[in-house]
């Protein structure tokens, strides 16, 4: 509904609403809580897309949202979560095989919660590389006490080889993160920025196997 300036704004209230606007909008504001029981909202082609969850919740079983060769801004308050415990999160992104800039670039507000068995999962292509990727992260990432497997709150996976060129880079500024295994599973190369964060998590608040990554004050404890 709605278009303003330019920007064409829709307000989405259930499944099918949502899954239209993240096909044509500029700007969605969800106006009731969605739930899935199957699927995935796939954010490709290009598109530059702000989603307000304006106190609202999204979820679905497995991968809520997943990004490739687009921008997405997340705001609000609310919360994106995954209701079955299936190794992936309900942020999942999809860095390019090309050496390319800001190919896929999300940024996720300090108001906003993620669960799943991680919050973040950046993914590679079948040929091993994730070029293009940028993560802006200051939200809250917890763990679901039902789920069996150990979570992770930002999980970059260790097939992603590349160490040269537009390799993925995360920032982390102000995250309060709280799961299970992990707080940061670095297994593939990319750039990290940890600033402020608040990481708590069973067996290591940050491991890396490969990258680069500097912290910068915060809280980091395994329990």
């Amino acid at each position: 509904k709605g278009a303003n300036a330019g920007t064409v704004t829709w307000y989405a209230g259930d499944v099918t609403a949502l899954a239209r606007a993240v096909r044509y909008a500029d700007r969605i504001v969800l106006e009731n809580d969605i739930n899935r029981t199957s699927g995935t909202y796939r954010i490709s082609g290009g598109r530059v897309l702000t989603i307000d969850l304006n106190g609202h919740k999204i979820s679905s079983p497995s991968m809520v949202f997943r990004i490739c060769g687009a921008k997405v801004d997340f705001i609000g308050q609310g919360e994106i979560f995954e209701t079955e415990d299936n190794g992936l999160a309900p942020i999942v992104i999809d860095g390019s095989k090309e050496d390319v800039s800001d190919y896929t670039v999300v940024n996720i507000g300090k108001d906003i919660t993620l669960r799943g068995w991680a919050g973040v999962f950046i993914n590679p292509t079948k040929e091993g590389l994730c070029y293009g990727v940028k993560v802006n992260c200051s939200a809250k990432i917890e763990k679901t006490e039902s789920f069996k497997l150990d979570a992770t709150g930002v999980y970059i996976n260790g097939s992603i080889k590349a160490t040269e060129g537009n390799v993925p880079v995360v920032n982390l500024d102000g995250c309060r993160i709280n799961v299970k295994s992990s707080g940061i599973y670095a297994a593939g190369f990319a750039k990290w920025n940890l600033t402020n964060c608040d990481i708590v998590a069973e067996n290591a608040a940050v491991e890396i196997r490969a990258g680069e990554m500097v912290i910068d004050g915060g809280k980091y404890e395994a329990t």
